[in-house]
């Protein structure tokens, strides 16, 4: 919450400049999977409503209405021709909206409302007098008397998804790394061929008495014929500033290689925005640029790829 804001034209583009910079050994240069969302909560309706119906804005829209944001959709067609940048899906919102408009009906949680006031519903943990679930696990059902079934939320995603980059996302990675075996399923109705995880997904179970933790691999496959992808590498600079992030990183990728596997980088659009603070972007990108020049020049035969490129280089290899 210290440093988050919505990116603008001069972060994004400072951030591909840093991955155009350098380049593996066959002359590509590094590319970001950009996990996107494809809406946002529309503040306006929601409150003329009483907080009684769901109402989401296409995150298009919401873009023409940040200062700095003029052009956006512009750098990233223009980074995603040039391979630095491959966005796919990330869902519709990192909401789960039932939990957010009961806590808005109830009134009684101000923090809440205040951020909702001011068009936020993400609340940094330490800033919230008491326990709850959280808001910003959009597939998270537990707790639900009645769980919801995400398939809608899905559909749209990947429809909304399709009509901002021109083309169907075929992984997918929930947010808060929290979905079950129906989240799935409905991925799966929709095209995605690749699961991104990190090391452990929570699951809610189909009743909606809690959930459970489960341990996540590289290359497994569920009985739909997903692929998991793992992310094994943690590049989080905002996120603690007393921690040296380049060389942490550094020594997860020797770890990964030395085990013979890709190294799955794993960090947030936070680490490189500027809008509250540029010292936080500029940190950011110059321990990125750091990291990644240290990459090249430690492993000179490493090549830089996609999730879905990686995805499909693992089911090659485990094809019978």
């Amino acid at each position: 919450m210290k440093f988050d804001h919505f990116e603008r034209a001069e972060d994004i583009s400072a951030l591909f400049e840093v991955l155009q910079s350098v380049v593996d050994c066959n002359g590509r240069p590094a590319c970001l999977t950009a996990n996107c969302l494809s809406a946002n909560p529309d503040f306006k309706k929601i409150l003329e409503s009483d907080f009684r119906e769901y109402s989401r804005e296409p995150s298009l829209q919401t873009l023409k209405r940040v200062p700095g944001a003029d052009g956006n959709m512009e750098i990233w067609h223009q980074a995603c021709s040039s391979g630095v940048c491959h966005p796919q899906s990330h869902g519709r919102e990192h909401l789960n909206v039932g939990r957010w408009l009961r806590a808005l009906q109830d009134g009684s949680d101000k923090v809440t409302r205040t951020a909702f006031d001011n068009e936020m519903f993400a609340v940094s943990a330490h800033i919230i007098p008491e326990a709850r679930d959280s808001f910003m696990a959009a597939f998270d059902s537990a707790g639900e008397a009645e769980p919801p079934r995400p398939d809608s939320v899905v559909a749209d995603a990947m429809a909304e998804f399709t009509e901002m980059f021109g083309y169907a996302s075929r992984s997918f990675i929930a947010p808060n790394y929290i979905w079950n075996y129906l989240t799935e399923v409905a991925l799966h109705e929709s095209g995605v061929q690749f699961i991104q995880s990190g090391r452990a997904q929570w699951v809610p179970l189909e009743d909606g008495r809690g959930r459970k933790l489960r341990r996540r691999f590289l290359g497994y496959e569920n009985n739909l014929g997903q692929i998991y992808l793992v992310r094994n590498v943690d590049f989080e600079p905002s996120s603690d500033p007393t921690v040296d992030w380049e060389d942490r990183a550094l020594s997860q990728v020797k770890l990964a290689f030395g085990l013979r596997k890709p190294a799955v980088i794993s960090t947030h659009r936070v680490n490189f925005m500027g809008g509250l603070d540029p010292r936080n972007r500029d940190r950011g990108l110059k321990a990125l640029s750091g990291l990644l020049q240290s990459v090249v020049k430690r492993w000179p035969g490493v090549e830089f790829i996609r999730t879905t490129e990686l995805g499909d280089m693992v089911r090659a290899s485990t094809a019978p």
